[in-house]
């Protein structure tokens, strides 16, 4: 029981999401001003907001008191893509 608490606590999130994310320009932004802070314990922040994260084969988990988002995700390089389940997607660029 104690190892699936501190798994769950630890976020699971991948190693290469790490870091600071910023909307490329004329995209679509999650919030305000569309910048996302990941860090490697699982948690972070999307336009202000307190979140935890976390991935799951190639798919990433926000994570609000009041609801869960999803995204597939690829990195290539400095550059991060989120596609929703509609298709849409979010570039960012690593700051």
């Amino acid at each position: 029981m104690v190892l699936l608490f501190t798994l769950a606590g630890c976020g699971g999130g991948s190693s290469a999401l790490v870091g600071t994310w910023v909307p490329e320009a004329q995209q679509p932004k999650l919030g305000p001003s569309g910048i996302i802070e990941l860090s490697k314990d699982g948690t972070g922040i999307a336009s202000g907001r307190a979140m935890t994260w976390k991935t799951k084969k190639k798919r990433v988990y926000f994570i609000t008191p009041t609801r869960t988002t999803v995204f597939d995700y690829e990195i290539s390089g400095s550059t991060l893509t989120l596609t929703a389940d509609n298709s849409k997607s979010i570039t960012f660029k690593r700051k």
